[in-house]
């Protein structure tokens, strides 16, 4: 039941960085808080239904053990557990990374790209046409 209200202390979780991030788009219009955070639960929630999916593959794959009953699914779910507990975490690192891709991006892209630009365009307009079109066919194949 991943869709389920039991997933809510789960992705409430989440929603305590609501207010740091609104402060952050008072400064910086780019930043949406609410879509970050359902980005962020979206994730958590594709985790669990990935969990789920595996528990009932290893239910399935284990039919001819049936007959231990409980104790198979108890000692499955515990597999399973132990996989999404770490799987989480490492979502949850992803996610992070993802918060602070799109704080940083847009500010520095706004701030930093044009700055960067008046410099290196007066350069990159004497570098020789020749050098020019080999840099960019070599960036294709980068």
């Amino acid at each position: 039941v991943p869709r389920s209200w039991e997933m809510y202390d789960a992705t409430r979780e989440l929603d305590i960085l609501y207010d740091p991030l609104w402060a952050l788009n008072i400064i910086f219009k780019e930043i949406y808080p609410w879509s970050l955070i359902w980005k962020g639960h979206d994730h958590l929630r594709n985790t669990m239904d990935n969990a789920m999916y595996t528990f009932e593959k290893k239910l399935l794959d284990n039919s001819e053990a049936l007959g231990e009953g409980k104790a198979l699914a108890d000692r499955l779910r515990a597999e399973v557990l132990a996989d999404y507990q770490h799987d989480g975490r490492h979502r949850t690192v992803q996610w992070y990374c993802q918060v602070l891709k799109d704080i940083v991006y847009p500010p520095f892209n706004a701030v930093v790209v044009p700055l960067v630009k008046t410099i290196l365009d007066p350069i990159a307009n004497a570098i020789p046409e020749p050098t020019r079109l080999g840099m960019s066919s070599y960036a294709v194949f980068c």
